[in-house]
């Protein structure tokens, strides 16, 4: 079961049904997932769900999300997820963080936000590093403007990445120009449910190519 809450259209994934199929059609049993901007665990629990033998690293700085993703753990009875409820960025610092109370999925880092509130923040290499892995077969993220920073704390982390599902609301030729410049092929899938808001797929032709 999922726990379901106001925030029902997102839970239920109603605007990124083709993403959720794409998503998913890349897990499989043994894969190994970061999911960066878990929300409440839309995602990440029909992740754990396929990948039984794998492993999902969820991230999530909103207190509230967090607090609805561990009861989104505990009721579907998923024990393969990690969670952290902090920021990724390009580099440990602490960062000012909008929880936004009225739509918990549109928090974001902020620079002038009275009413924010103050987290420390992480990079995906050092989650890659302190996990262990050796192997990632997907990332997803969704982070309100943080995609950008996020990849460039990553330089070790995307060495072993297959895939990469993005959503992009600004940096949108620095991230396709990083990623290009990392060895992945970029495919553009274009502006979803609302305009200027996409998602883009990153393939790693080194580790797909056989």
């Amino acid at each position: 079961m999922i726990v379901y809450t106001l925030d029902l259209i997102h839970l239920l994934l109603e605007a990124e049904r083709d993403i959720l199929k794409l998503s998913q059609a890349l897990v499989k049993e043994d894969s190994v997932i970061i999911d960066v901007g878990a929300y409440r665990g839309g995602y990440t629990i029909r992740f754990a769900k396929k990948a039984i033998k794998g492993k999902v690293i969820a991230i999530e700085p909103n207190s509230e999300n967090y607090k609805f993703l561990l009861l989104n753990i505990y009721y579907n009875n998923v024990k393969n997820v990690i969670v952290y409820n902090t920021i990724a960025y390009s580099h440990r610092i602490k960062l000012k963080f909008f929880e936004n109370k009225d739509v918990p999925a549109m928090s974001r880092v902020v620079t002038d936000n009275s009413n924010s509130i103050e987290i420390e923040a992480i990079t995906l290499d050092e989650t890659t590093k302190s996990n262990g892995l050796k192997k990632i077969d997907l990332i997803k993220i969704d982070a309100e403007g943080s995609e950008y920073e996020i990849l460039k704390g990553s330089e070790y982390t995307l060495k072993l990445t297959k895939y990469l599902i993005i959503e992009v609301s600004t940096d949108l030729k620095q991230i396709l120009d990083l990623l290009e410049q990392r060895g992945f092929i970029v495919i553009n899938l274009g502006d979803f449910y609302r305009p200027g808001l996409f998602y883009i797929v990153a393939i790693n032709k080194v580790l797909t190519s056989n």
